[in-house]
């Protein structure tokens, strides 16, 4: 028994070899290979052809190994027995065929009227009928229009609107405009800071070792909050005595803790020049000591512990004054 004999072919060489030589992404799509080999398959079927060894007859359908779009298909049995011939189908790009049928209808066809012109575009139309410029339905400046340009990055950025402060910003923006500074400083540096307030201005030197002057200094911050917008507060810490051992930065945490105890957040300074010739600046002999400085910048009066100021308070010495200061014209 031959190969043939035991393994029978279906007679399907044709199409199969019709398949292979083609694209696998025909323009036409794959029903057209679909169609085709069949139709091959039953032409060679009715001529008889058998065995796994036979070739297509070249004169069956025209069809080759090489170039698949040249296969014509055969005439189809019906089911009544008699022939009728496949419908023809155009490549893609061709023209219409005419003829039986509605050749019009082919899948991926578009018919164009003969007198078609692309450079003659009809206007397109709005909702009531009127035409829309250039015809595209978008509104184009004129050539040459130097008014229009495009958005530049900057032009898209949007402002945002800034949200409502929560608890939390409103509790810490609070505590910013309540922070204690102490800054270090020279006594010209301060003396500076102070002319330039014009204000009527008050200077409350002080010392961790002075008890008095720990007890009188919430005076001063009485006076900035209830005068603050006449009068300028200013605090000079003078616990630096020129030694190199204890700079004046080794006061300063004790001086801060202080200062935040009594909240003084009024400019706060801690002198980098020696205590002695610090008082030999400001002409007093002891501390506490207070210097009143009127709008103009000068030193209109100093209370000092000694002599026949010994024991003033703010209660009864600096706010008085400070008040009555105020009230004098200029």
């Amino acid at each position: 028994m031959s190969h043939a004999e035991q393994w029978p072919q279906p007679a399907t060489t044709t199409a199969l070899t019709a398949r292979s030589s083609s694209p696998r992404h025909s323009p036409r799509g794959r029903w057209a290979f679909g169609l085709r080999g069949a139709l091959a398959a039953a032409a060679l079927a009715m001529a008889g052809a058998s065995g796994c060894d036979s070739k297509p007859d070249p004169s069956v359908g025209g069809a080759t190994a090489t170039d698949s779009s040249e296969l014509a298909p055969a005439a189809v049995p019906s089911i009544e027995g008699s022939s009728q011939a496949p419908p023809t189908v155009a490549p893609a790009g061709a023209p219409p065929i005419s003829g039986s049928g509605d050749a019009k209808d082919a899948p991926g066809l578009i018919e164009l009227p003969g007198d078609f012109d692309p450079s003659n575009l009809p206007p397109a139309t709005g909702k009531g009928g009127d035409p829309i410029q250039n015809g595209t339905g978008l509104e184009l400046p004129p050539t040459g229009d130097s008014s229009y340009r495009l958005p530049t990055p900057r032009d898209l950025i949007l402002t945002a609107t800034p949200r409502p402060a929560g608890p939390l910003e409103q509790e810490q923006a609070a505590a910013s405009a309540e922070a204690v500074l102490l800054t270090a400083a020279t006594w010209e540096q301060i003396t500076a800071a102070v002319a330039k307030t014009n204000r009527v201005t008050v200077v409350d030197l002080w010392s961790l070792a002075c008890e008095p002057c720990l007890k009188e200094f919430p005076g001063l911050v009485k006076i900035h909050k209830e005068m603050g917008k006449q009068v300028a507060c200013f605090s000079v810490n003078l616990d630096f005595d020129g030694r190199r051992t204890k700079p004046a930065e080794s006061y300063r945490p004790r001086a801060q803790a202080f200062l935040s105890s009594v909240k003084a957040t009024f400019p706060n300074y801690l002198s980098q020049t020696p205590s002695d010739e610090a008082f030999a600046a400001a002409g007093i002999d002891s501390i506490p000591a207070v210097m009143i400085f009127d709008a103009s910048g000068k030193l209109v009066r100093t209370f000092s512990d000694v002599g026949e100021d010994a024991g003033f308070t703010y209660e009864k010495n600096i706010i008085p004054f400070v008040s009555n200061l105020l009230s004098q014209k200029p």
